[in-house]
C-alpha cells in the first residue's frame, strides 16, 4: 500500500482552507435546479460545483464496478483509489444496473439495494454521489443481460416507447417506475443523485442511441414522471452524449435547457493531449451557456495541468477496472489503454482536485424540535409540547420546561462547521418578555456569547403567542451552539422554543481503514496473531491479512472514539467449513456485549480462490471498542484471515 502527501501551494492551501471554512459561501452563487421543487441540497450542491467553476478546481471521480458488494474490499475501486493515492474519490459513480451478474447477486433487488447503501455509505462521509443506468430495453425483461442493453430497436418502436397508452410505453413505464422507488429511498437517505440516464444516445451501441429528435422526448417523459409523479427531489439531472460533432449532437439530442441541470462527455482517448478535450469543452460553453459540465465517463485521463489550464469541466469519472488503472486490473478490452498509478497520483497530489476528504458542501439541517434525534444535549425536564397549535404559530411541537427543569435550562446542537443559525421563539402574552441567551463553542467546552438578531414577526393577543425568530449568522469556528431559557418566574412552559434551523459545512464522522499491513491502527491483539501476505491473488488480491500462528481463539481490538459503524472484509480457505467470526463492543474496553453482524458472502466457494465474507456493524452507539475474535479450533490456523477493516467514528 503506497499513500502519498501532497504539496500544495499556500496560495491554493489558503483558497481551500477558507472554502472549508465556510467564508466562501456556496449560497451566494445562487445556481438554481431546473426542477422548482428541488431539495436545498440538490441547489446546494449545484451551487457549489459553480464555486469550483470559479477556483479552478475539479472533483476526482470514480466509477464503480457494477459486480462489487464491497466499497472497502482490495478489489474494489473505490478502495484501490485510497490505496494508492492515500485518498478517497469526491464523486461515487455507480449503475443501477441490467442483471445479478451470475453468482454476486441473487435477484435485481438485492443488487440496486446494495447500490443505494453503497451511495449512502460515501455520502454519510461527505461524498456526492452520480448513477447511470443501463436499461434493458423495455422489449425485454429487466434483468436481461447486456445484450438487452445493446438490443437494436427500430424507429417504429422507438415512437411507440416515447408515445403514452402504448404497450410499449406500458413496459418502460414499469421499468423506470421501479427504479424511481430506489431512487426515492436515496431521497429518503438524503443522497442528492447526480442522476445520469441515457448516456452516449448519439451511439449506435444501446437501444435508446441513434435515434436522433425523438430521444429528446424520451428524457423529457422520464423527468416529467420522475419529478411530477414519483416527487423525486434529490435528483440533479446530467446529460452525457459520447465525443463526436458536438454542434451537431446538440442540436439533434439535446432535450432543452427545462430538463438539464448539467452537461458531461464520454470521453476515451489514446492521447492525454487529445484535442477533444478543449473542443468539447469550448461547444459546451457555447451550448450550455451557465450549465456546468464534466467529463462523466474517462479512460486514460489527459494532464491535470491540461484539464485546470485549458478546459472548465467540474468534474472527472474515471470508469471502472482497466479504464481506472491498467496495472492492477489489467488493460482494459477498448476504448483506450486506461489509466495507470502513476496517472491517479498526479490527479490526486494536484492542488486542484478535490478528493472526499476535501469537499466542502453546506448542508442545511431542520430541527422540528419534536425529538431530540437532532441536538447533541440538552437540560433534564425539558419536553415537548404539542397542544394548543393554533395559539402559537401553528407550530406543531416547541421545546418547553416542565416543572421540574432548571429555570436556565439549555439545549446544545453539535455541527461541523456551523455558519448560521435560525431559532423561533414564542413568548406567552400575559407575561414579560425574556428572551434566550446564546452561546457558540468550537469545543463544546469553552463557550463564547453570542448575540442574535431578533426578528419580532407577530405579537401576542387575545391567547395568541408573541413570535419571536432569533437568527445568528456568519458564525466562525462554531461546532456547538447552545440556546438557555432566561425567564425565571411565571410559568415554567413559557417560552417555547421552534424549529430551529442551522448551516453547517462538514461532519464530524470519519472512516479510518486498516490494511492490517502492521499493528499501528488496532489497539491490541493476542500473541498468536501475525499477517500473511501470500498468495493474494487467490484471496481477494488483498496484500497482507490478520492471521493465526495457532488454531486458537485468537482476538483483535480496535478502539476509536464514537464509533458509528464496523467493517470487516475476511476470507475463507474454501476446503474447510466456515465457522464465523464472533464480535463484540464496548464503551470502555472492560465490558463487553456480544453483537450480530450483518454478513455478506462477497465470492462463491470455488476450487481455487478463498471465500470472501464481509461483516457490518451498523447503527453503534455508545461503542468506543470493538473486538473480532476466532473461533475456529481446528484445521489449518491461518483460515480464516481478516482482510481490511474500515471504522466509521466521531473526531
Amino acid at each position: 500500500m503506497f499513500h502519498f502527501a501532497r504539496v500544495k501551494s499556500s496560495v491554493i492551501t489558503m483558497m481551500i482552507l477558507v472554502l472549508l471554512m465556510g467564508l466562501l459561501p456556496v449560497q451566494e452563487v445562487h445556481a438554481a435546479s431546473v426542477n422548482p421543487n428541488a431539495s436545498q441540497k440538490v441547489n446546494d450542491v449545484l451551487n457549489y460545483l459553480e464555486t469550483l467553476k470559479n477556483q479552478n478546481q475539479i472533483l476526482a471521480g470514480q466509477h464503480l464496478h457494477e459486480g462489487r458488494t464491497d466499497l472497502y474490499a482490495p478489489i474494489s475501486e473505490y478502495q484501490h483509489t485510497y490505496d494508492v493515492t492515500g485518498r478517497y474519490p469526491a464523486l461515487l459513480g455507480l449503475d443501477m444496473d441490467f442483471g445479478v451478474h451470475g453468482s454476486v447477486f441473487s435477484s435485481m433487488d438485492e443488487n440496486r439495494s446494495k447500490k443505494v447503501e453503497q451511495a449512502t455509505q460515501h455520502a454519510a462521509h461527505g461524498g456526492l454521489v452520480t448513477f447511470t443506468w443501463h436499461e434493458t430495453s423495455p422489449q425485454a425483461i429487466d434483468d436481461s443481460g447486456w445484450s438487452a442493453v445493446n438490443q437494436a430497436m427500430t424507429a417504429t418502436n422507438f415512437h411507440d416507447l416515447v408515445t403514452p397508452g402504448t404497450p410499449l410505453y406500458n413496459k418502460w413505464l414499469a421499468h423506470i417506475d421501479l427504479i424511481a422507488s430506489y431512487l426515492k429511498e436515496l431521497q429518503d437517505n438524503g443522497v442528492v443523485v447526480l442522476w445520469r440516464p441515457y448516456h452516449e444516445m448519439n451511439g449506435s451501441w444501446f437501444w435508446w442511441g441513434n435515434k436522433g429528435t425523438e430521444f429528446k422526448q424520451l428524457w423529457i417523459n422520464m423527468y416529467n414522471r420522475f419529478t411530477n409523479h414519483h416527487n423525486l427531489n434529490n435528483l440533479i439531472w446530467v446529460w452525457s452524449p459520447n465525443t463526436g460533432d458536438m454542434n451537431s449532437v446538440y442540436t439533434n439530442y439535446y432535450p432543452g435547457d427545462a430538463y438539464v441541470d448539467l452537461g458531461g462527455v464520454d470521453l476515451y482517448t489514446n492521447n492525454r493531449t487529445d484535442a477533444a478535450w478543449t473542443s468539447v469543452n469550448n461547444t459546451f460553453k457555447t451550448k450550455l451557456g451557465s450549465k456546468n459540465f464534466g467529463l462523466t465517463e474517462v479512460g486514460l485521463l489527459p494532464t491535470p495541468e491540461k484539464l485546470i489550464n485549458d478546459t472548465d469541466y467540474v468534474w472527472y469519472m474515471l470508469w471502472h477496472t482497466g479504464w481506472m488503472d491498467n496495472n492492477f486490473y489489467g488493460a482494459p478490452t477498448g476504448n483506450g489503454p486506461g489509466s495507470n498509478p502513476q496517472i491517479l497520483m498526479d490527479f490526486y497530489n494536484s492542488p486542484n482536485t478535490i478528493t472526499r476528504d476535501e469537499l466542502s458542501l453546506s448542508t442545511t439541517i431542520i430541527d422540528p424540535l419534536d425529538n431530540w434525534n437532532k441536538t447533541y444535549s440538552h437540560s433534564s425536564g425539558l419536553s415537548f409540547d404539542v397542544t394548543n397549535t393554533q395559539y402559537i404559530g401553528n407550530d406543531s411541537s416547541r421545546a418547553y420546561r416542565m416543572p421540574t427543569a432548571p429555570a436556565h435550562a439549555e439545549i446544545v446542537w453539535k455541527y461541523k462547521g456551523i455558519s448560521s443559525f435560525q431559532a423561533t421563539g414564542y413568548h406567552w402574552p400575559y407575561e414579560s418578555i425574556s428572551h434566550y441567551s446564546f452561546f457558540t463553542s468550537s469545543d463544546g467546552s469553552t463557550w463564547t456569547p453570542a448575540t442574535p438578531v431578533i426578528t419580532q414577526n407577530s405579537v401576542g393577543s387575545g391567547g395568541n403567542w408573541s413570535k419571536f425568530t432569533y437568527a445568528l449568522s456568519g458564525l466562525s469556528n462554531a461546532n456547538y451552539v447552545k440556546i438557555q431559557w432566561n425567564y425565571t418566574s411565571g410559568m415554567h412552559w413559557n417560552p417555547n422554543l421552534g424549529e430551529v434551523k442551522l448551516e453547517h459545512t462538514g461532519s464530524f464522522e470519519t472512516t479510518s481503514v486498516d490494511p492490517l499491513n502492521d499493528w499501528t491502527k488496532t489497539y491490541s491483539h493476542t500473541p498468536n496473531t501475525n499477517f500473511n501476505t501470500t498468495n493474494s491473488t487467490y484471496i481477494g488480491y488483498d496484500p497482507s491479512r490478520a492471521s493465526r500462528t495457532l488454531a486458537t481463539n485468537e482476538e483483535m481490538i480496535w478502539n476509536y472514539n464514537q464509533i458509528q459503524s464496523f467493517h470487516a472484509t475476511t476470507y475463507f480457505y474454501h476446503e474447510e467449513a466456515i465457522a464465523h467470526f464472533s464480535f463484540y463492543t464496548s464503551p470502555d474496553g472492560s465490558t463487553w456485549i456480544p453483537i450480530t453482524p450483518t454478513i455478506h458472502q462477497n465470492t462463491a466457494v470455488s476450487s481455487a480462490a478463498w471465500t470472501n465474507m464481509s461483516y457490518t456493524l451498523q447503527n453503534l452507539s455508545n461503542v468506543n471498542y470493538v473486538k473480532v475474535k476466532w473461533n475456529k479450533t481446528s484445521g489449518y490456523a491461518w483460515s480464516p484471515q481478516v482482510g481490511q477493516v474500515a471504522v466509521t467514528h466521531i473526531n
